[in-house]
């Protein structure tokens, strides 16, 4: 009997491996759908007003408009829920999983392999694709929601080779067509895309094509639209990394490292990427502080051992072109990221999303050689093989589980990183900032403090947190000095606008509402019509008296953003009932204030809203203002037929007209 399987069996064997990819997936990952917004998800989601009104200005930032793309459509299918993010992260990574099953179960089918692994294909491919995906290295890539940039460009990358790969055997142009698509999509993610056409000929010539000539002659069209692609995509790359790119922590312009430096660094980086591979342990979100190296004899043994391993890969891609490829396929996705560019972090682990498939395929094709080196019979081999994937399949499953309940809670995943590497100072100084946030400005001091006389240490995020402290301490002229100074040395485009609204409220908070005004102006020409802004704008013209000015900032705010209001009426109602004793100037002037404009911008009269401002002027002594936003709260409830909420602003105005503050939250 043959043993050549029959296009049914095939068939059948893949229906069962793709089910089984998808479940091992969801259970990996299942756990993730409740992490939290971490890190940079601030600047590119939960702060970045261009995402809520201006989308099409938000596809235009940066080189990555597919991955800007996907994100104004989660927010516009679910606002700041999580949940979709991550729902879309890991469908993502997902599909890219089943690209990479596709494509290496075609790819040994292929003539070059002489039918070698006609019986095997769908389960060595099963192997690799099911390790690849619930590897806990590749955590970051999915659970870390901006870093879709990375996997949604692996899943374009692996798409593309596949369709290569299609369209080659089987002459068909839409397949070729569906490539070129693929790869100027993943070109929209991620730049590492670039090194895609480098590959796709090797590839092609390896495992496709009988010779050059044949290559070129069967498909010089496509290739002439790839590279049409490619150096389209690659012209803006050029640009930031020669001229202008140590604005976005990328380029020969750093001065902080020098691109031998960061060669030589690199070598120690891409061992730790190796071992990550083969046991991840002591994951962590941010490597900022690992030490750049400054001579090759700080790193020689590791910079011989990555150098022997590159070498090896070239000269098994004359030699062995199939594992050659591997090696190559490792170093080439790496080469922008870990070469002689210097980026300001050195290491992420999210870059390892597509290398990582080398070391799966070359660990999963070395342990079938192995054990088909054995007495055993075939059926034993394969109980014997499947019995260990799914056992490793499992602990990895297991790793990726823990690390993603890490995810649930930015401040608990940024104090578990902190314990294996505690004198990360971007990771330090964003636990002071959310120190800040929960009122803890005692543990918030601590960090700063710390930060600060860590030699070396730049200034960075801490001084912004620093200002923060100064403002919600009381301390409002030192905020200011030092809000004006990081402002004026410049700051990312994202932040400056964070920095200006924060300089804003600090200087409301000392009573110069004026040069508050005028800040959020400047602010304004910036960005015109953004509601955020104009909200604040109206809160300054109020403290300074101006409420005509104030009516119309507000109100255009509402028409933009109908339902800002609330959004904003929920802040102000946190900082009103903020628990701790350190309530500061800051945060009740904020509360009054933010809570005015709010109302001014409903145009439905809100009784929950009124409360806020109530609320709020009674903290700050203001008791017959709060009384008027009582009884006004007691006329919008009662034409609501709100008899509940007139109830509630009744026993408050009771409060307010004996000079009283309301205490007990509703």
């Amino acid at each position: 009997m043959s043993t050549v399987p029959t296009a049914a069996t095939q068939e059948l064997n893949t229906s069962k491996a793709i089910p089984l990819l998808i479940l091992m997936t969801l259970l990996a990952y299942a756990s993730s759908f409740n992490a939290a917004f971490v890190l940079d998800d601030s600047a590119w989601i939960t702060a970045n007003a261009d995402l809520v009104h201006d989308p099409l200005g938000y596809l235009s930032f940066g080189s990555r408009p597919v991955v800007s793309a996907s994100l104004v459509l989660n927010h516009r299918l679910g606002g700041f829920n999580p949940l979709g993010y991550h729902a879309f992260n890991v469908t993502v990574h997902l599909l890219a999983g089943l690209a990479l099953y596709g494509l290496v179960r075609r790819v040994l089918l292929v003539p070059r392999f002489a039918g070698r692994y006609t019986t095997r294909a769908p389960y060595l491919a099963f192997a690799v694709a099911l390790l690849w995906l619930v590897h806990p290295l590749q955590t970051q890539a999915v659970t870390y929601v901006i870093q879709r940039c990375e996997s949604m460009m692996g899943l374009f990358y692996f798409f593309t080779f596949y369709a290569w790969l299609r369209g080659a055997q089987q002459s068909a142009s839409s397949w070729f067509v569906a490539g070129l698509t693929s790869f100027a999509l993943s070109c929209g993610c991620k730049e590492v895309a670039l090194t895609l056409p480098v590959l796709l000929v090797l590839f092609d010539r390896i495992f496709l094509a009988n010779s050059w000539r044949e290559l070129i002659r069967s498909r010089a069209l496509p290739y002439g639209v790839l590279l049409v692609i490619w150096a389209i995509a690659l012209v803006p790359v050029m640009l930031m990394t020669m001229g202008g790119g140590n604005d976005m922590g990328v380029g020969f312009g750093i001065k902080a490292t020098t691109p031998f430096e960061y060669l030589l660094t690199q070598s120690e980086v891409i061992l730790h990427y190796v071992r990550q591979a083969i046991w991840p342990t002591r994951q962590v979100l941010d490597y900022i502080d690992w030490p750049i190296a400054s001579s090759l004899s700080e790193v020689l043994p590791a910079f011989l051992l990555v150098s022997a391993l590159l070498i090896a890969s070239l000269v098994l891609l004359v030699l062995w072109p199939p594992v050659g490829f591997l090696g190559f396929w490792f170093f080439a996705i790496l080469a922008p990221t870990s070469s002689i560019v210097p980026i300001i972090d050195p290491v992420f682990e999210h870059r390892m999303y597509l290398s990582l498939a080398a070391i799966i395929v070359g660990m999963v094709f070395a342990f079938d050689s192995m054990i088909r080196m054995t007495a055993w019979t075939t059926q034993k081999q394969a109980m014997i093989s499947m019995a260990l994937l799914m056992l490793v399949a499992f602990l990895f499953t297991a790793k990726t589980v823990q690390r993603n309940n890490a995810y649930h809670s930015h401040f608990e995943l940024l104090k578990e990183d902190l314990v294996r590497r505690p004198n990360n100072l971007r990771m330090l100084s964003t636990m002071a900032s959310i120190y800040l946030n929960a009122n803890d400005l005692e543990r918030a001091a601590t960090i700063i403090h710390k930060v600060e006389n860590t030699p070396g240490t730049a200034g960075g995020g801490i001084r912004w947190s620093k200002a923060g402290w100064f403002a919600q301490s009381g301390r409002l002229d030192e905020a200011i000095a030092l809000y004006r100074e990081i402002l004026d040395q410049g700051y990312d485009p994202y932040a400056s606008p964070i920095l200006t609204r924060n300089l804003a409220w600090v200087l409301i908070a000392q009573g110069q509402s004026n040069e508050a005004v005028t800040q959020i102006r400047l602010l304004l020409d910036r960005q015109p019509g953004t509601p955020e802004n104009l909200i604040l704008l109206a809160a300054a013209e109020l403290a300074a008296g101006r409420e005509t000015e104030a009516r119309s900032a507000a109100e255009e705010a509402g028409r933009l953003a109908p339902e800002l209001p609330r959004q904003e009426g929920e802040t102000a109602r946190a900082f009103v009932f903020r628990p701790g004793q350190n309530r500061t100037r800051m945060s009740r002037s904020q509360a009054r204030w933010l809570a005015a404009a709010a109302c001014l911008a409903d145009q439905n009269q809100d009784p929950v809203l009124l409360d806020t401002l109530a609320l709020a002027c009674s903290q700050t002594g203001e008791f017959a203002a709060a009384a008027t936003a009582a009884r006004q709260g007691i006329a919008a409830a009662e034409a609501r037929g709100d008899s509940e909420w007139a109830e509630a602003h009744h026993a408050r105005l009771k409060y307010y007209e004996q000079g009283k503050p309301y205490r007990k939250e509703p």
